[in-house]
């Protein structure tokens, strides 16, 4: 069986990159939005539940004005201030739980955006995506390679040549890979 090519480890690279940012960017996506949909359904039941409640203590103690005493009458007032209270309470206090929901959203954006787990809405986004994925993917293969024979001298390097030709590529890469980064959420950030 004849061995693959270059071309066909490429094409697969290509393709497993591809699927990769396809499955992170849904992934994500819908986390997001899943997340975002909760807090907009529970701050729209909350608001609902208070506004409904509002409604009933003004009409209660609308009615109540009529049929009795004014003693009772202000500790009617006094018991649906305090209702009126709980309930702001409440209302601040969920306000500040999705304040905090949002901020753990976006803390997941950030990551999302390192990463490039985000689907590109046009051509130079799929490039910059193709191109992060696939400079990470090499340098991640030369790291994971142990030290070898050296094929000019037919020598076994050191561990501490090994180190610092990982270092030197790990450098030499870290520039286009945060480059290509940059540019592909720059193009996130376009839509075009």
């Amino acid at each position: 069986m004849a061995e693959p090519s270059i071309q066909d480890h490429l094409a697969m690279a290509t393709a497993v990159v591809g699927f990769i940012t396809l499955l992170g960017g849904t992934w994500a996506r819908l986390a997001a939005w899943t997340e975002q949909r909760s807090i907009k359904a529970k701050f729209q039941d909350e608001i609902g539940l208070a506004e409904r409640r509002i409604a009933f203590l003004g009409t209660w103690v609308k009615a109540q004005e009529g049929v009795c005493t004014p003693e009772r009458f202000a500790e009617v007032k006094q018991e649906s201030a305090r209702e009126l209270d709980e309930l702001r309470s409440k209302l601040t206090e969920f306000m500040q739980q999705a304040d905090e929901r949002k901020d753990k959203v976006s803390a997941g954006k950030s990551v999302r955006r390192m990463f490039l787990l985000f689907l590109p809405h046009n051509l130079g986004g799929w490039v910059c995506h193709l191109l992060f994925y696939g400079l990470v993917l090499f340098v991640l293969l030369v790291a994971l390679q142990p030290p070898g024979v050296d094929l000019e001298t037919g020598q076994m390097e050191t561990w501490g040549e090994w180190l610092q030709i990982q270092l030197f590529l790990n450098i030499m890469f870290a520039i286009p890979i945060l480059l290509v980064r940059s540019l592909a959420i720059r193009y996130y950030r376009k839509r075009d």
